[in-house]
């Protein structure tokens, strides 16, 4: 007798499903106040993203950091990624002459300094993350400023002597407590004072002074267009740059 066997095979299904994987991509510019980038975000895998560099008024693009130049630009995401766009002034000119940047004015017999202060864009106001700003400083907004020069230190005390041909007068004046001296900053004194001080002063110098603007103080403070995005004046620790 023949003995059959029935063999049953089962067969098991796997079924695989493939994880859909996000990359991160970003893109930023050389320098913050010559220009604006777009495409940056977080995209699946093989994802074709266009990325454009957006120049300031006075700037152009130059190209991405990898030697790309053109622009706008597609990539394919592979893997987590970073561009950066780089800008330079309209025509690529270099910083003007040294001496060019700094004005050396002398009234009453006293020198001081004006430094020049390149234009361009910056983002004015603290960003909703700066958890210790108040609210009057936000939202931050775009500014764009012509070139201007600023007072290489505050107006000192000799300077104010010497436009002005007296001391403040008020709270008692100057003082050895809070600093007395012709190279201590002048104190003690009005927007009024301020007003009446470059009016004198441009009496004198036949110059066109005037006081700055909120954001040229802030543009100045935040390096101009050679800002690092720090969080203060020079520096992430404010200790290391305020007495405060």
């Amino acid at each position: 007798m023949k003995k059959i066997f029935l063999f049953s095979v089962v067969a098991s299904l796997i079924v695989f499903t493939a994880c859909k994987k996000e990359f991160t991509v970003t893109v930023s510019p050389s320098d913050a106040t010559m220009g604006t980038v777009t495409g940056t975000g977080f995209y699946t895998k093989g994802t074709v993203v266009t990325i454009v560099a957006l120049p300031a008024s006075g700037y152009k693009f130059v190209k991405w950091d990898d030697g790309n130049t053109n622009n706008p630009r597609s990539i394919t995401v592979t893997a987590n990624a970073t561009y950066t766009a780089i800008f330079e002034s309209v025509g690529g000119t270099p910083e003007d002459p040294e001496e060019d940047n700094i004005l050396t004015i002398t009234v009453g017999g006293v020198s001081f300094k004006m430094i020049k202060v390149k234009g361009g864009s910056f983002m004015m106001g603290a960003p909703d993350s700066d958890s210790e700003a108040y609210d009057r400083e936000k939202p931050q907004h775009q500014v764009t400023l012509s070139d201007y020069y600023i007072g290489e230190t505050e107006v000192t005390q000799a300077l104010w002597k010497a436009v002005m041909d007296s001391e403040p007068t008020y709270n008692g004046g100057w003082t050895d407590e809070y600093g007395k001296g012709d190279n201590y900053p002048a104190y003690y004194i009005s927007w009024h004072d301020c007003d009446t001080f470059i009016t004198k002063l441009n009496a004198l110098t036949g110059k066109n002074f005037r006081m700055l603007t909120e954001a040229e103080w802030e543009y100045a403070a935040r390096g101009g267009n050679k800002s690092k995005g720090y969080t203060y004046a020079g520096s992430n620790t404010l200790g290391d740059v305020a007495w405060y």
